[in-house]
């Protein structure tokens, strides 16, 4: 059997959940404003080259969100 020769591509997402005001726990959504066509998505987005994937996650989270010194 010969091996695929399949491309592959590093990804990150961000669950982020909070507290709100009532005790009830939200989940961090939203809307692409370039792409309307494209569901409701968690912050995210691809890894670039030698990137780390801790800086990955927060370069895409205060890209996507404006949120940035989270832990």
């Amino acid at each position: 059997m010969q091996p695929m020769d399949v491309k592959t591509t590093v990804r990150v997402g961000a669950y982020i959940i909070r507290q709100n005001y009532q005790g009830l726990h939200q989940l961090l959504m939203f809307k692409h404003p370039d792409c309307p066509e494209a569901p409701i998505q968690i912050p995210g987005g691809g890894v670039e080259p030698q990137e780390l994937l801790e800086c990955a996650l927060h370069r895409e989270i205060l890209e996507e969100c404006g949120l940035s010194n989270l832990t």
